[in-house]
């Protein structure tokens, strides 16, 4: 009976050990992380976010291409794969349009030059729609759109 209530208590304070070992390695690596990062944005806040910015965009970069040639890999004939890349490389350019057109507008904006903003967003607009609508092929080989009698 006693041995049962020492296992008892002993797995208690292995958990309750194991718990403040984690929370104390948790609290350290944070400190390691973030302090610095905090300092080098507190002395050089340009150079910290153009860091910061160029860390998220390697990061997604890196990601995108990841999943892509997971993708590519788990696509099963070369046609497939082929069909995969293209609309893969079309819905890529209809994102990078779409920001750029938002971003473009948005430093217009900011320069107080309304008409360039809304050029810019019409150029969007058109160029989003030529890669969407523009380019698609018909899935059966015809060219004609098919008419009601």
């Amino acid at each position: 009976m006693i041995r049962n209530i020492f296992r008892g208590y002993a797995a208690l304070f292995s958990i309750l050990l194991k718990t403040i070992l984690l929370l104390c390695i948790c609290s350290g690596a944070a400190f390691v992380f973030v302090f610095p990062l905090w300092k080098f944005a507190v002395t050089f806040p340009q150079q910290y976010s153009l860091f910061m910015i160029y860390a998220c965009v390697t990061a997604f970069v890196i990601l995108f291409f990841f999943r892509l040639l997971n993708r590519i890999k788990l696509a099963g004939t070369a046609q497939q794969k082929k069909i995969l890349l293209k609309t893969t490389i079309k819905n890529t350019l209809k994102c990078l349009v779409l920001l750029s057109g938002i971003i473009l507008a948005f430093i217009f904006l900011y320069q107080e030059k309304l008409f360039l903003a809304l050029a810019s967003l019409i150029l969007m607009i058109l160029i989003y729609g030529i890669l969407a609508f523009g380019t698609a092929k018909p899935q059966n080989g015809s060219t004609k759109v098919s008419e009601k009698s």
